[in-house]
């Protein structure tokens, strides 16, 4: 068995989350007839990443209006909290840009159809894990 194996699939489930997000989204806004689509649709649907970088900053502790963080262990969690935000940013960045949400929109249907409780259930996970994370943060930190 390749040991890469769980991470790759960690990443197809991660960016199939953003790919539902934003076809539901971008689809939502067309029928309103917005302008700028693409830009509100990434901005939504960055916004679990978002809460994840402005909820670790938060529970980071400061001294003077500095990040202050006195364990390496308290750097590991806040670098991979951070590491996790905006690698979930990144991930929108490929797909409404330049014309690709056909594509993508076929691929998210097809994935619907033929898993749509599955779907249901990881985008409620991912969402449960992000508001984890964070409550942990604080927690910890």
């Amino acid at each position: 068995m390749n040991i890469l194996f769980p991470i790759r699939r960690l990443f197809r489930i991660v960016t199939m989350i953003h790919k539902i997000i934003y076809i539901r989204f971008y689809d939502w806004q067309r029928k309103k007839k917005y302008k700028w689509i693409e830009r509100r649709t990434y901005v939504v649907t960055i916004l679990p990443e978002l809460f994840l970088l402005i909820g670790t900053t938060l529970a980071a502790p400061e001294k003077n209006g500095y990040m202050h963080i006195e364990h390496t262990w308290e750097e590991i969690i806040v670098y991979t909290l951070w590491g996790w935000a905006f690698l979930g940013m990144a991930i929108p960045l490929n797909f409404g840009f330049d014309g690709k949400e056909e594509k993508i929109r076929k691929e998210v249907k097809k994935e619907l159809r033929e898993h749509p409780l599955y779907w249901k259930k990881m985008i409620t996970i991912y969402f449960a894990a992000i508001v984890v994370a964070i409550t942990a943060a604080h927690i910890i930190l």
